[in-house]
């Protein structure tokens, strides 16, 4: 059996726990491919936070503008 380093199961585990919030299985196989794909899928969780966070603020200041209509 090969043995499997707690630095790799912690990568791994890292990797899966982001993919289970940003879905879809991209396929890495390689431990630089999954170190890629964890930052790239961190990369797009944070614009999806961010280009929600403005569509927010922006129903919100158009909720506020209709208002004071």
């Amino acid at each position: 059996m090969e043995q499997v380093t707690p630095v790799y199961q912690f990568v791994v585990m890292l990797y899966l726990s982001v993919l289970a919030l940003g879905g879809n299985e991209m396929g890495p196989r390689t431990d630089t491919e999954i170190l890629t794909m964890f930052f790239i899928l961190v990369t797009l969780i944070l614009v999806n936070a961010y280009v929600l966070g403005q569509m927010s603020v922006l129903v919100n200041e158009a909720s506020k503008k209709s208002a004071k209509l």
